[in-house]
């Protein structure tokens, strides 16, 4: 995710539901570059975040014998690397997964886009 692999002004809708808070909280802003990158300017994206930077992992996911691991940085942190990117929060939610935890939605749009009505 942080390294696509698409000519850049290629998409004009992306959706990271559940997938960036898999990458390390680190390389988050890596994302986000490769996000507007291939995101086209009047483009949008929904990604999945944490409201409140965590860490965890578990060595046996759902008794599957696969270890899984969850990373993400506090929320200042990650609008600090969307804006870094030439992105911008157009919209946010929490929203509550069935295995209670809570993660913030977040739509973006290019910083060059109007905003969406």
């Amino acid at each position: 995710m942080t390294r696509l692999p698409f000519p850049a002004d290629s998409f004009d809708a992306v959706t990271a539901m559940y997938s960036l808070i898999h990458v390390p909280a680190p390389e988050h802003g890596a994302f986000y570059d490769e996000l507007a990158r291939v995101l086209r300017p009047d483009g949008e994206a929904v990604v999945v975040t944490g409201a409140e930077a965590w860490t965890g992992e578990n060595p046996d996911w759902l008794d599957s014998g696969i270890e899984m691991r969850w990373s993400w940085p506090d929320l200042a942190e990650t609008k600090n690397a969307v804006d870094a990117a030439g992105l911008r929060v157009v919209a946010e939610e929490d929203v509550t997964d069935s295995l209670g935890g809570t993660f913030r939605h977040l739509r973006l749009a290019h910083s060059t886009a109007p905003p969406s009505r």
